[in-house]
């Protein structure tokens, strides 16, 4: 059960979708994607028809967004982008976006996450970054 599930599934102005996103592994150069399709997480689930169920059932649902809000989620980031509507994005990764840091931090790379914001939300109106420890 998911935590949108759990607290929002029988709240009257919820409604949640299933989307699902393939785990890209990432090492120290960016995405691996020889080892994202071997990924156990990736085996067995088709993407595209989850996803585009939940695209077509937001379009049904809402039609064109006048603003949309990714917490790091791209399928709905892509909503926003098939409707040319404003992205603002919430998430800990947009931080790497911002300057530069050295290789590695504390030992964790960030070319994968780099990545995975270019390739997940290659536009955003704003980005707010947050982190904690």
């Amino acid at each position: 059960m998911t935590f949108s599930t759990k607290y929002f599934d029988k709240h009257k102005n919820v409604s949640i979708e299933r989307v699902a996103v393939p785990f890209y592994v990432g090492n120290q150069y960016g995405l691996d994607f020889e080892a994202t399709a071997i990924h156990p997480a990736n085996q067995n689930i088709n993407f595209r028809k989850i996803n585009a169920a939940a695209l077509d059932a937001a379009i049904q649902r809402l039609g064109k967004p006048d603003l949309v809000i990714s917490d790091y989620e791209p399928i709905s980031a892509q909503y926003a982008y098939l409707h040319d509507a404003p992205l603002v994005t919430i998430d800990q990764q947009s931080k790497y976006l911002t300057g530069h840091f050295p290789q590695p931090l504390n030992g964790q790379w960030f070319n994968d996450e780099i990545e995975r914001l270019r390739m997940f939300f290659p536009k955003a109106e704003k980005r707010l970054a947050s982190t904690f420890f």
